[in-house]
């Protein structure tokens, strides 16, 4: 080093009157990214653009320092001898890559790890992204889903529902549907009950840009309440149809029901 600003002190973490000047660059970058930084010098002196800028810096007291680095030769009588350049501190942008990457894995391990279908759509209601285990469930791949319409999957009978729902969410530029249920088909062709909470996107103009949403299974619960339907039904027949006097009374005795 010939020479270097007051930030470049700063930045490293050494006080102004440190003897800085003299110091090996390569000794200031940590010694796993010293051999890139060796063949980048020589590109750059040869006139070519590094591989990567990007390196990890050794401050004074010990801690390290994400950077960019970017440089062009200084030429003498035509002849390049030495580089002259500028450090970017990246540390804070790096860090937030490194959150935001860890929150999306934590993002991809739940979706994956949960029975419920999370999907998002386009603004023309094609899937974007779906959790593929959750949806492979019910035989159908990510290459099967992936850009095709939403309406695709969902069983004929239920679309009517589905896209009077929509419409009607886009009239009163409703962000939120809860509750709405249906039928999706899989691929085997049997008809799953679901239950969908979505959130839809506006642009500034109110355009409809897409949505995200959860589908729940409740087929067992759908079954279950037919059954109970069923037996209700029944009952009724039976106490109807009776030759004897039938009636149903509540645990304090008051008559609910009786029969002719």
């Amino acid at each position: 080093l010939t020479y270097i600003n007051k930030q470049a002190f700063k930045i490293l973490g050494y006080p102004q009157d440190y003897p800085i000047k003299g110091f090996k660059t390569l000794d200031l970058y940590i010694p796993e990214d010293r051999p890139r930084a060796v063949e980048n010098i020589k590109r750059r002196m040869a006139g070519k653009l590094e591989d990567s800028n990007e390196y990890t810096m050794i401050r004074n007291d010990g801690s390290l320092l994400n950077v960019l680095v970017y440089s062009n030769p200084i030429f003498k009588e035509n002849k390049p001898v030495g580089l002259r350049g500028i450090i970017v501190d990246i540390t804070e942008r790096k860090q937030a890559e490194d959150k935001l990457r860890e929150s999306e894995e934590r993002y991809r391990f739940l979706t994956n790890n949960i029975p419920d279908i999370i999907y998002s759509l386009d603004g023309e209601g094609k899937i974007v992204t779906v959790n593929s285990p959750a949806f492979e469930h019910y035989g159908y791949t990510e290459q099967d889903s992936k850009g095709k319409p939403f309406l695709n999957f969902i069983h004929p009978e239920d679309r009517e529902i589905v896209i009077g729902s929509f419409l009607k969410a886009l009239e009163e530029q409703r962000k939120f549907t809860q509750g709405l249920q249906f039928r999706i088909v899989a691929e085997n062709g049997f008809s799953y009950w679901f239950e969908l909470n979505s959130q839809a996107r506006f642009d500034s103009q109110g355009q409809y840009t897409g949505e995200e949403g959860v589908l729940r299974d409740i087929t067992e619960r759908k079954q279950a309440e037919e059954r109970l339907q069923n037996s209700e039904a029944f009952l009724n027949r039976m106490i109807e149809q009776s030759p004897l006097a039938m009636w149903v009374s509540d645990d304090e005795g008051n008559l609910i029901r009786a029969n002719q």
